[in-house]
């Protein structure tokens, strides 16, 4: 790389090439081996603040864009902490998602979140996958719901979005290979993964 005579490896010329950044601290929570793709690209999404809501949508606004609601609860113009946390459409879902977790968790906004989960998340134990998993899910579906509600698609209820949440995560935790540890039994008991 420097105009000697070296071995070609895509390798070196990838590390060469990308630009190089220290971790973020809630890379775990996002990208972790038993994640579901789609809905870890959504919350990486989330996490630098990137989903189209109305108000990162304000420069593009016309005169009429302004009387724009949340299309979940209708109450004020939709954001990022807003949409998943502060709406009670939201919190509606969040406190059905939140009694299959086994860790307490005020939910305040998603940046309060990811810092009150970062430090357990690294950590590869059942319990924590299944909050990443709940986590991600949440928001693929929320924002899922949002978009749906845009384009005019329907309206589900809370307690329907709480029920896909769940079926989808468990359909995850039904393809795992679980240990016979008592956490994970008492896991897939609530789970009903047999």
């Amino acid at each position: 790389m420097d105009g000697n005579n070296c071995e070609f490896s895509i390798g070196h010329v990838w590390e060469f090439l990308r630009p190089h950044a220290p971790r973020v601290q809630w890379y775990s929570m996002v990208w972790f081996s038993q994640c579901i793709p789609r809905h870890t690209f959504m919350v990486w999404i989330l996490m630098g603040e990137r989903l189209k809501t109305q108000d990162r949508l304000k420069a593009w606004e016309s005169q009429h864009g302004s009387s724009l609601l949340c299309l979940l609860c209708n109450m004020v113009q939709d954001s990022h902490d807003h949409l998943f946390f502060s709406c009670m459409f939201t919190s509606q879902v969040w406190s059905l998602v939140l009694t299959h977790i086994d860790f307490p968790i005020v939910m305040h906004g998603w940046k309060d979140f990811v810092l009150l989960v970062s430090p357990f998340v690294v950590r590869i134990v059942a319990r924590i996958v299944v909050i990443k998993l709940i986590f991600a899910a949440s928001v693929y579906y929320v924002w899922h719901e949002r978009n749906r509600r845009l384009f005019k698609k329907g309206n589900r209820s809370s307690m329907q979005l709480y029920e896909t949440i769940y079926s989808t995560v468990r359909l995850k935790l039904m393809s795992f290979r679980w240990k016979s540890t008592p956490s994970a039994l008492r896991l897939k008991s609530d789970w009903k993964i047999s």
